[in-house]
């Protein structure tokens, strides 16, 4: 009898201790859930060519501009959308080469609409599938808001229209092509 109620004490024991550390490790899971800051945007990109691009490589200035104008932010909901500096660079460029892959890292600046900058450093590749050109940027924001966070950026410029082609065999050749654009960042 006594070994009975020793053997209900200890196994009550273990049940209490059991849910206990179950609750501790479920508090813990939620915790860190909600530490994790999750900001993402989406909008658009265009690449101007000048001269424009024609079959051959020649030389012209590239001119990249982003424009994020749908932003949401788990830890700073007063984030809306975000601006890129336009960049202009000079490069031997044709229309089989619509996005050449330049040195890595880049470095890039985001400003907020709320006036706060985030800055982060990054690397790229570039894949063409069925003529839908996407150019996945991968870095960490090295200054500013969300400094240590992780960082993905996409480009997706689709397929050309005739016009477009038609515009390579010309003298003045494409001027412009535009796409998507989305940034994510993701602080734990």
């Amino acid at each position: 009898m006594y070994m009975h109620r020793l053997a209900k004490k200890s196994w009550a024991a273990s049940l209490f201790g059991l849910l206990v550390t179950s609750a501790m490790l479920l508090g813990h899971s939620d915790s860190a859930l909600a530490q994790t800051s999750v900001t993402t945007c989406t909008g658009s990109t265009q690449t101007q060519y000048s001269p424009g691009l024609i079959l051959t490589p020649r030389l012209t200035n590239v001119t990249f501009s982003e424009t994020y104008g749908s932003c949401t932010s788990t830890s700073q909901p007063s984030i809306a959308s975000a601006t890129v500096p336009t960049v202009t660079v000079q490069q031997e460029r044709s229309c089989a080469t619509l996005a050449d892959t330049p040195a890595d890292p880049i470095t890039q600046t985001v400003t907020w609409n709320t006036g706060q900058t985030s800055t982060f450093q990054y690397t790229r590749t570039v894949t063409n599938v069925g003529g839908v050109l996407q150019v996945t940027g991968t870095g960490m924001v090295t200054s500013g808001l969300f400094q240590g966070a992780s960082v993905v950026k996409i480009l997706v410029l689709a397929n050309l229209d005739p016009m477009q082609t038609l515009a390579c065999l010309t003298p003045a050749g494409l001027g412009s092509v535009s796409g998507t654009a989305s940034l994510t960042f993701t602080s734990l």
